[in-house]
């Protein structure tokens, strides 16, 4: 029997959100929902990748913010664990 090994997504100890705004726009006829999300988060160590849950979520855009400079960066989803990574 193949044993399943599950990739955690939790975000490390180096990652810490501190704030969220969240805007939800449902759509009762249809049972779908338009939003969005901004995730302020201190990185505690350099990182190259921020991996989040995703599950049945349709991800636009992201902008991604540090000292003022945007950045739009490429997005890449895995249905199998249900997450995005940046």
């Amino acid at each position: 029997m193949k044993k399943v090994v599950k990739k955690s997504v939790r975000l490390s100890n180096d990652n810490c959100p501190v704030y969220y705004k969240i805007s939800v726009k449902p759509d009762f006829e249809k049972f779908t929902f338009e939003g969005s999300e901004t995730i302020t988060i201190e990185f505690k160590k350099p990182t190259k990748k921020l991996t989040l849950h995703a599950i049945e979520l349709e991800i636009g855009d992201a902008v991604f913010i540090q000292n003022g400079v945007e950045q739009l960066p490429k997005s890449s989803f895995d249905k199998k664990l249900e997450t995005v990574t940046f």
